[in-house]
């Protein structure tokens, strides 16, 4: 199952083997034998590929793909930057960029998965203020 995940994601983000070896890093081989089953699937690469299809790992496991969008709304990235700055702020200390990065990329995955669960759905990423500062925190 997870091999027709994997291949369903790389699918679903419309890119051929080709293209998928130069996002992951991996060889057009090593991800046709991994989609087909014939090499095993280590955590390592498929972190690689999950990250590389805009999913996270657990969700190839799941069966729960979102397909990777590929225009970028840069007014909801802007709103993400400007709360994660807002809570920045607040703290005593500034947070590693690594933490800051960690911040955006899951507030703006997490929005996106909200938009495409519910067609109705407003773009708010204050919904995500806690899991924002539980990042900082950690």
């Amino acid at each position: 199952m997870l091999n027709a995940n994997i291949r369903a994601i790389r699918l679903q983000a419309g890119l051929s083997l080709d293209k998928a070896a130069l996002r992951t890093g991996l060889s057009k081989s090593d991800l046709s034998r991994l989609e087909n089953g014939h090499s095993p699937i280590t955590a390592t690469k498929l972190e690689t590929i999950a990250a590389a299809y805009g999913v996270r790992a657990g969700d190839l496991f799941e069966g729960q793909i979102v397909p990777v969008q590929d225009d970028m709304n840069l007014d909801h990235l802007g709103q993400v930057v400007e709360m994660v700055e807002r809570i920045i702020i607040a703290l005593d200390t500034r947070p590693r960029p690594e933490k800051v990065r960690k911040a955006v990329v899951e507030t703006m995955r997490l929005s996106r998965q909200d938009a495409l669960r519910t067609a109705d759905a407003e773009f708010d990423p204050t919904r995500y203020t806690g899991m924002v500062k539980a990042i900082f925190e950690d």
